[in-house]
C-alpha cells in the first residue's frame, strides 16, 4: 500500500505500530493524525485545547529525541492549558477519539510558557517526556513507559528514580499513605497506629524500589543484547523504543544469532517488523 521508502520516513517521524494494531489501523491513525496536526479547527478539539505550541519553538527537542530513539514527532499537536492537570503535573499526554482512530496531544502547563515548573521542571524536559508517550501510542506496556519518558530528563536523579511509579495513581496512593504517617505523628507520635504507618510507608517504599530496580535489571538485560548486536547504543535505544514489554523480555534470552533469526523471519509474514527491518536491520 506504502512505499518503503514511505514506511521509514514514518518511523523515522515517530508514527509506528504497536505489536496488537492491524495494519489498516495503522495506516488510518497516521494519515489522521497528520490530517489533525495542520487542520486541527477541523476537528472537535476542546476550546482550552486552542493555545497551540509550533515545533519551531522546540527544534531541540526534537533534536534530542532523534539522537535518544531515533524519532522526530513534529506533526504531534502540542498545546498550553493548565485545565485538568494535577498540582505536581507539568503536562500530560492526551488522545483524541476521531473516524474510529485515536490522535495523539500533548498538553504543557501554561507556567512553561515564561518560566520553568516549581523551578525545576522545564518546557523541554516536560515536552520530551510526553512526546515520548505520545509515539508509543500503539503501546499499552505501563511497566516500562516511563524508562523511556525518564530517560530524556536532564536530572540523573530523574532518569535513575523518575519511573518509580508507573501511574499517577500510584503517585497518590504513595503521598495518601506518606500524609498519613505524617498525621499520626503528628497527632500521637507514640502510639500503635503511628507505628503501623510507618511500618506501612516503609513497606510501601521499600516495594517501589524493588520494583523500579528490578525492572531495569530486566530493561538492561535487552538493552545490552542490542548493544552487542548493533554495536551502537543509538541503535539499540531505537530498536527497544519500539518493542513491547513482552518482546524485551523474549530478546533478552536470546543469542545475537537468534534475535536476527527471529526478527527476520516475523518481518516476512508481519508489516510492524517489516518496518523494524528495513529501519534498523538492512
Amino acid at each position: 500500500m506504502f512505499s518503503d521508502k514511505q514506511l521509514i520516513q514514518w518511523n523515522r517521524e515517530g508514527w509506528f505500530p504497536g505489536p496488537h494494531e492491524k495494519e489498516q489501523e495503522f495506516y488510518q491513525r497516521v494519515q489522521i493524525g497528520k490530517n489533525f496536526f495542520y487542520n486541527p479547527e477541523k476537528s472537535s478539539l476542546p476550546q482550552w485545547a486552542n493555545h497551540r505550541v509550533y515545533p519551531s519553538r522546540y527544534n531541540w527537542v526534537l533534536a534530542h529525541l532523534h539522537s535518544l530513539f531515533d524519532i522526530i514527532p513534529e506533526e504531534i499537536y502540542v498545546f498550553f492549558s493548565k485545565k485538568s492537570l494535577r498540582a505536581f503535573e507539568g503536562g500530560a499526554f492526551w488522545t483524541l477519539s476521531m473516524e474510529k482512530s485515536h490522535v495523539p496531544l500533548v498538553q504543557l502547563h501554561e507556567t512553561l510558557q515564561k518560566k520553568s515548573l516549581y523551578g525545576i521542571y522545564s518546557l523541554e524536559e516536560i515536552l520530551s517526556h510526553e512526546l515520548i508517550h505520545a509515539c508509543r501510542l500503539g503501546f499499552e506496556d505501563h511497566s516500562i513507559e516511563e524508562f523511556f519518558a525518564y530517560m530524556s530528563s536532564s536530572s540523573a536523579f530523574r532518569k535513575i528514580f523518575g519511573p518509580l511509579f508507573s501511574s499517577p495513581r500510584e503517585v497518590g496512593v504513595f503521598f495518601i499513605i506518606l500524609g498519613i504517617v505524617l498525621l499520626c505523628s503528628w497527632v500521637s507520635p507514640f502510639s500503635i497506629f503511628t507505628l503501623w504507618a510507618h511500618m506501612l510507608f516503609l513497606g510501601a517504599s521499600g516495594f517501589f524500589l524493588w520494583r523500579l530496580f528490578y525492572r531495569r535489571w530486566k530493561w538492561n538485560r535487552c538493552y545490552k543484547k542490542f548493544c552487542a548486536l548493533f554495536k551502537d547504543p543509538s541503535k539499540a535505544r531505537a530498536m527497544m523504543f519500539r518493542l513491547s514489554k513482552r518482546e524485551m523480555e523474549e530478546f533478552s534470552r536470546l543469542s545475537r544469532e537468534e534475535i536476527v533469526a527471529t526478527v527476520t523471519s516475523r518481518a516476512k509474514v508481519n508489516y510492524r517488523w517489516k518496518i523494524i527491518v528495513l529501519a534498523y536491520f538492512s
